[in-house]
């Protein structure tokens, strides 16, 4: 394996550890801190909310991407736009289909 290689590996990698802490958040809340005596709480001594830790694990993978020479500032906005008004628009279709309800 080259350091290429290694790279793209650690990219998917925290791009599983991003995915497993959003998970957590939509299951237990942005705002809730892992505490519970069942819940691991030696996994966050900081007392950090699943917000914080989703920045972190989002900060890891920045990080990464940038080793890989993919920083954010050759993300294309206009391409950024693009993906969010596509992303609102089946977001209402959801809505319409009564699979996502209002906050």
């Amino acid at each position: 394996m080259n350091r290429h290689e290694y790279l793209m590996t650690q990219a998917v990698s925290e791009c599983c550890e991003l995915a497993h802490r959003l998970t957590k958040a939509q299951h237990f809340g942005m705002d809730q801190i892992q505490s519970a005596v069942g819940d691991k709480p030696e996994q966050n001594p900081e007392r950090k909310t699943n917000r914080e830790r989703i920045i972190d694990e989002y900060t890891d993978l920045v990080a990464t991407m940038e080793m890989l020479d993919i920083s954010l500032g050759v993300v294309n906005g206009r391409a950024m736009d693009i993906k969010q008004a596509r992303v609102r628009k089946y977001m209402t279709f959801a809505r319409e289909l009564g699979t996502l309800k209002e906050d």
